[in-house]
C-alpha cells in the first residue's frame, strides 16, 4: 500500500513540475497537520450485520511536504485516520495543488493568503469484517494560510475527498497545519 502511495505521489509531482515550473522557484517546506475529519465508509457491526456508508468524525494526523511561491502552492501529505470506537481506520497520500487568490500589495495581503485548490491521491479503507479498500481519492480545498515570519507559517483549512471505491465514500473535515519554511 504505501508503495503505491508513493509511486503514484511522486508521479504527479513529477507531472505537474512539468506544467507548472514557477511553483519551484518558490520557497520548500515541511509540516505537520492534525484536523477533526468524518469518514463515510461500510463497516460489519459485531461480523453480523453489515453498516453501509457509516459515518463517523475524529481527529486526523499528518505530515506535509510542498514547495509554494505568491500565487501556487504544491504540496504532497499523507494522513492517517484511527476511530476504534466505530472501527475505522484510513490511511491515504495526497498530492494537492492550491491557488493564492486576493493577492495584493498591502502588509495585510502578504500576510493573510486565501486560497482554493485541488487534491488527487490513494487511500486505504480499514474496518473489521470488511475487505480492506484501495482506492483513488479526488476533490477539493479551502484555506488560509497565516504568515506568522518568514520560516513559519500556518495553514486553517476544510479538505473535502471521494473516493473511487463504492464501499468508501468520502473524507472531508477541518485541517489544521503548520509549516517551516527553509
Amino acid at each position: 500500500m504505501f508503495k503505491r502511495v508513493v509511486v503514484i505521489g511522486l508521479s504527479i509531482i513529477f507531472a505537474s513540475s512539468l506544467n507548472a515550473r514557477e511553483i519551484t522557484d518558490g520557497e520548500t517546506f515541511v509540516g505537520l497537520e492534525m484536523g477533526y475529519v468524518g469518514v463515510q465508509g461500510d463497516r460489519s457491526l459485531g461480523g453480523v450485520v453489515p453498516d453501509p456508508n457509516h459515518t463517523d468524525s475524529n481527529l486526523v494526523y499528518g505530515i506535509r511536504i510542498g514547495t509554494q511561491n505568491d500565487e501556487w502552492r504544491a504540496t504532497f501529505l499523507y494522513n492517517y485516520y484511527d476511530n476504534p470506537d466505530s472501527d475505522q481506520n484510513f490511511e491515504m497520500g495526497l498530492f494537492t495543488l492550491d491557488y493564492f487568490f486576493m493577492q495584493g500589495e498591502s502588509s495585510t495581503a502578504s500576510i493573510f493568503r486565501p486560497y482554493l485548490g485541488l487534491n488527487l491521491g490513494y487511500g486505504n479503507y480499514e474496518s473489521s469484517n470488511v475487505p480492506n479498500i484501495n482506492g483513488y481519492l479526488y476533490g477539493g480545498q479551502t484555506g488560509l494560510v497565516v504568515d506568522i515570519n518568514d520560516d513559519v507559517d500556518i495553514d486553517f483549512s476544510y479538505r473535502h475527498s471521494f473516493s473511487s471505491e463504492d464501499q468508501f465514500n468520502h473524507i472531508g473535515g477541518f485541517i489544521f497545519g503548520v509549516n517551516y519554511i527553509y
